[in-house]
């Protein structure tokens, strides 16, 4: 598959390095940075700044857009998570919990998870902004999560090198992937329909995982420095990541095959750590943010009819 890859816009108004993206509808999209601020940007008017819609005051990690919901949330460098209701003129909502930064914040239904630096899983009524409860995972920091509706488990990659599944139901650990990666597991991406799970660290590589038996299918030496994220792309068919080398890649889902990479070289890429990527189908848009305070918008073209093209 050949991707031709243009860039449509560069957006600037983050004053720090720029951590989450979340969706925010067919038009719009939200990005949080080490500024503390919020920020929603519409993609019919990619030449204007976005709009702040609150202000942390504090370095944001991770960034939720509840679905059917108004509610934004945040996970901070204190290890306080915020409620942000966007239809309101109230300030956001700040609870304490978690005695090192919240790395990553999830919705299952009408719950919240946050995964604390400190090792512990906390749940939350976004609503009410209240704990429901929480429980020790590990020792080190919890950096990723992820919710596989067919197993009803909750999978959560640490620094600590680990991944763990979770019944969701019981909150009991199941199993677990030792020494997935060394030291440390920053991001993981299941995708049921191919029963398969990536995960990536700091370690540089990516790693293919059977969903079911958890044996190893891939090892990778997939970037240079860190990986930050992987995501999905273009119905599963391809995926995305983001690495402290600079550059986001694209891969083969099932071959692992390298398709193409975003980099400041080849197409005016980031010139900094690329912490953060989203896909918006939609529009066939591959967003990506970093350490330069940049947002970069570029535009996917794909021709599954041609030969792989590895880059």
């Amino acid at each position: 598959m050949k991707i031709k890859v243009s860039r449509k816009a560069e957006l600037l108004g983050h004053k720090s390095a720029i951590y989450a993206l979340a969706t925010a509808g067919k038009n719009h999209f939200y990005s949080t940075s080490g500024d503390g601020l919020v920020v929603k940007w519409n993609l019919q008017e990619l030449d204007r700044p976005g709009v702040a819609i609150a202000d942390i005051e504090e370095q944001v990690f991770c960034l939720l857009a509840m679905s059917e919901s108004d509610i934004l949330v945040c996970g901070a460098f204190s290890g306080s998570i915020y409620f942000v209701n966007e239809t309101q003129a109230s300030p956001p909502r700040r609870m304490a919990f978690h005695d090192i930064g919240i790395f990553a914040v999830l919705q299952v239904g009408d719950v919240v998870v946050a995964a604390g630096g400190d090792g512990k899983l906390s749940l939350w009524n976004p609503s009410s902004a209240q704990l429901i409860s929480y429980f020790a995972l590990s020792h080190e920091s919890l950096r990723s999560l992820e919710y596989d509706a067919q197993k009803d488990e909750l999978i959560v990659g640490a620094s600590d090198g680990r991944i763990y599944f979770i019944d969701w139901s019981t909150k009991k650990l199941r199993t677990q992937i030792d020494r997935a990666h060394l030291p440390s597991v920053f991001t993981t991406l299941h995708l049921p329909n191919a029963g398969r799970l990536y995960s990536g660290g700091r370690d540089a590589k990516i790693k293919v995982w059977d969903l079911e038996t958890h044996a190893p299918l891939e090892n990778l030496d997939a970037h240079w420095y860190t990986v930050n994220q992987i995501i999905a792309v273009l119905d599963d068919s391809i995926v995305a990541s983001a690495s402290r080398d600079k550059s986001v890649r694209l891969w083969d889902t099932h071959t692992m095959a390298l398709l193409e990479t975003l980099d400041k070289a080849r197409h005016g890429g980031h010139i900094n750590s690329a912490n953060s990527i989203l896909w918006l189908a939609d529009r066939s848009l591959l967003i990506s943010a970093g350490d330069d305070q940049r947002i970069l918008v570029w535009k996917l073209i794909f021709d599954p009819s041609s030969d792989l093209d590895s880059t």
